[in-house]
């Protein structure tokens, strides 16, 4: 037997007399026309957001100009919206109701379309791609579009502020002076750091996420390697053997001891790890189950160019993914720091440092984040003899403070990561 979809006409009705009386409620309700149920719902909302004051008699006129006033019960019916309204105090609370049951309409959708795409019989991964999308179309729908007041926003203020007495709010990444520049990294910020290929990006994010690990639950996806070549990067580096020294095998008793040793302290850490081919779209389904099963406050992603998302070119793509990053950060209030590869237009200035249009393959690289940091050296061939080479760690943009600066990175040889010991230049505002 069919069974009736999800839907409240008194709510919609109330939703649209609280707007006619109050105008200001266009603006603060977290709905669009197609959360109506009813037709004349759908055409009455998106004739007041076309006014700028929707009311009885500029609601009227728009839907006249549009052909749509007899259709919707012409002026009389506006008149009933207002008169059977109790008041308009409450328009969020049947906005909510009328939200609800748009949305359970589209899981019942969803759900349709997943059936069928189960019939289907296609390949496993496409099909879970597919419905993964779909779940995440969904998704996006429940996230509540909540206004606060300036009294609610200054306790909420002041909760936080209270502790800053006792504890530094930054998630520290281990890098002292990157730490004194941009004091740490926030929940809901989205980081890009980059670097071209071979200067070491990936070690600083591994050994940054080893550090917040010991109290955050962090986690590290990695496009290009294998779940054994990133256990053995960390192995390698908490034991101070190095990973190549680990593949090769024949190892002693005394760095077998140290082995053992390291491989404790990693599986103290909170740290899982996700690896393969991955899109924005399985990377959102992995964000909400660790947050369902373990609890998430930072993911890193190495390197955000492989995500296999789809455009129309490689700059949509680009584009796409990282508004996509950015709204993960933002929705699910954790810090998320997306590795990325930068092209080679500094090698032709004469500084030959990074900018943020270095970024490749898209502006939005350099708009999304909260903030930038290049990782960076001198090309080999502008090296003096003698001169060592390390590379400098740049905080190119922060959005926040406005501070910037350059570090000295040096290399740990012994634990194969890097330190930061050596500010370069005093951050500046």
């Amino acid at each position: 037997m069919d069974r009736p979809v999800p839907f409240d006409l008194a709510a919609e009705e109330a939703v649209l007399g609280s707007v006619l009386v109050d105008s200001e409620w266009i603006n603060q309700l977290p709905l669009t026309p197609d959360d109506f149920f009813s037709e004349q719902g759908k055409l009455i909302y998106q004739s007041m957001q076309n006014v700028e004051v929707p009311n009885q008699i500029t609601v009227a006129h728009e839907l006249a100009r549009t052909g749509n006033l007899q259709l919707c019960g012409g002026a009389s019916y506006l008149s009933h919206l207002v008169a059977i309204l109790p008041t308009s105090l409450h328009a969020d609370t049947y906005a909510q109701v009328v939200k609800n049951c748009a949305i359970n309409r589209r899981i019942i959708q969803a759900g349709s379309e997943i059936a069928n795409i189960g019939y289907s019989n296609g390949d496993p991964a496409e099909t879970i791609e597919k419905c993964n999308k779909l779940l995440a179309g969904v998704n996006k729908l429940a996230v509540r579009n909540t206004i606060t007041n300036s009294q609610d926003a200054a306790l909420e203020a002041m909760d936080r502020y209270s502790c800053l007495r006792e504890e530094a709010p930054g998630i520290k990444t281990g890098l002292d002076y990157l730490d004194k520049i941009s004091g740490g990294i926030y929940k809901g910020e989205f980081i890009i750091l980059a670097a071209e290929s071979g200067i070491g990006k990936t070690t600083i994010a591994l050994q940054m996420a080893r550090h917040q690990a010991a109290k955050q639950n962090v986690l590290f996806i990695s496009l290009e390697m294998s779940r054994e070549q990133i256990i053995d990067r960390n192995i390698g580096s908490l034991s101070g053997l190095g990973a190549k020294l680990l593949r090769q095998g024949n190892l002693s008793d005394n760095s077998l001891l140290r082995v053992n040793g390291a491989v404790d302290a990693f599986s103290r850490l909170n740290l899982y790890l996700l690896h393969g081919r991955h899109t924005t779209v399985t990377v959102r389904a992995a964000i909400e189950k660790m947050l369902a099963n373990h609890g998430l406050d930072i993911v890193y992603i190495d390197y955000l160019h492989l995500l296999r998302d789809k455009g129309n070119s490689t700059n949509e793509r680009i584009d796409n993914i990282s508004k996509e990053l950015a709204s993960f950060a933002k929705e699910y209030r954790i810090a998320l720091i997306a590795l990325s590869q930068l092209n080679r237009n500094s090698r032709d200035r004469a500084t030959k440092e990074p900018m943020l249009n270095d970024l490749r393959d898209s502006g939005a690289l350099e708009h999304d984040p909260d903030r930038v940091w290049f990782c960076t050296r001198k090309p080999q061939y502008l090296v003096k003899q003698d001169e060592t080479n390390e590379p400098k760690l740049i905080v190119a943009k922060d959005r926040l403070s406005g501070a910037t600066g350059e570090i000295i990175m040096k290399w740990d040889f012994s634990h194969e990561q890097y330190t930061a010991p050596i500010e370069l230049n005093e951050a500046k505002e």
